[in-house]
């Protein structure tokens, strides 16, 4: 082996050694904890329903008004998001396979 792959191995084998800790992910998830419940809450609570209320009649009413099915699609799809969203995460990050 030549001087350049020797350094380089051992820049190598150093970052693996230093750094080989810090790759392992934790099942801990406390910390954010109090804010997903918090965003979860806003969501699904009246804040929620009232955004997802407004998208809705915004989309439609923008619809008639551009004689346009796609500006209604487009509330009723983000008012649909808006609801059900957190169930879809929650169901994606709990599934085991």
């Amino acid at each position: 082996m030549n001087k350049a792959k020797k350094l380089a191995f051992f820049l190598l084998l150093m970052m693996v050694t230093v750094f080989g800790t810090e790759a392992f992910a934790s099942t801990a998830t406390s910390a954010f904890d109090d804010v997903y419940d918090l965003l979860v809450g806003w969501s699904t609570g009246a804040l929620g329903k009232s955004i997802s209320l407004g998208m809705f009649i915004v989309g439609i009413g923008v619809g008639l008004v551009n004689q346009s099915v796609i500006a209604a699609v487009a509330g009723i799809a983000g008012a649909l998001v808006l609801q059900y969203a957190p169930t879809v995460i929650s169901g994606i990050m709990s599934a085991v396979i």
